[in-house]
Order: C-alpha cells, then structure tokens, then sequence
C-alpha cells in the first residue's frame, strides 16, 4: 500500500508519460488501481472492527449497568437487615474482645 506521496508520484508520473509511453502509463494507472482496492479494503476491515468494539463497548456497559443495579439492591436490602443492630455499632470493644490469646480475631 502506497503511502500519500508515493500515491501522488505516480499518478504526476502516469499524467506526464501519457503522451509517449501507453505501456507505462497503463502500468502506472493498473498500479494505482491495485493501491486504491488495498486502501478501500483496508478501510472496510477497520470499520468492520470498529462496529465490533462498538457493541463490545454497549453490551459491556449494559452489563456494568445490570450488574451495579444487582450490588445497589443487594447493599441496600443489607443494610436494611443491620438496622436492628444500630446500637451494637456504637459500641466500642476492646483488645481482648475482639482478639484471642494468639492474636487472631474473635
């Protein structure tokens, strides 16, 4: 695949052969008409892609969606279990409360 000014050589090149050499020019013109078919093809692939990451993209955030929807109720419906035991939260436990005589948590 040629690049813009390779592209743009050979067609100056093409136009100024065009009076003395048919031969050449058809090669030049066939030349870019295989560049122009690589580019165009080229493009299709990275817009088939990009339509994929698209809906990649949309069905991942509907999936993030649902799911902080799912953590938001299952929260909420906690914390409405833990409000008989508002009073427990104000208290405040000691050392020897909270760990055993090897240290670990209770």
């Amino acid at each position: 695949m040629f690049n813009l000014d390779e592209h743009n050589d050979l067609i100056t090149k093409a136009l100024d052969d065009s009076n003395n050499n048919l031969p050449e020019m058809s090669n030049k013109l066939l030349e870019i008409k295989t560049n122009y078919y690589e580019v165009m093809n080229e493009i299709n692939l990275r817009n088939e892609e990009i339509e994929k990451l698209k809906n990649t993209i949309s069905d991942l955030q509907k999936i993030n969606s649902n799911l902080f929807s799912k953590i938001g109720t299952s929260v909420n419906d906690d914390d409405d279990d833990n409000d008989d035991d508002d009073d427990d939260d104000d208290k405040t436990l000691s050392y020897d409360e909270l760990f055993d005589e090897k240290g670990e948590l209770k």
